[in-house]
């Protein structure tokens, strides 16, 4: 994200795809991966457009995983909702 930030969208690809890659691995499947997903997706919509597509799906996918899990949908912590909570 910083390399992104600093002008360097081709370095936050590869960067962003490392750590998607070393979650994966790790079997991490939470917000963070959500979220290098979106971000990887964001930055190769132009650059690749089947690669960021393909980004985008897996990140759909892990979205409605993480839903079924209870995580909130949308902006926030990333914390898992209290299921006693009144969430509208």
């Amino acid at each position: 994200r910083v390399a992104a930030a600093a002008g360097d969208p081709e370095e936050a690809v590869a960067l962003l795809r490392r750590a998607a890659g070393a979650l994966l691995n790790s079997g991490t499947r939470d917000t963070l991966l959500y979220s290098v997903l979106l971000d990887q997706a964001r930055l190769l919509a132009d650059r690749d457009p089947a690669a960021g597509l393909a980004a985008r799906e897996r990140a759909a996918e892990l979205g409605a995983e993480l839903r079924s899990r209870g995580y909130a949908d949308g902006p926030g912590t990333g914390f898992p909702l209290d299921a006693s909570a009144n969430q509208a």
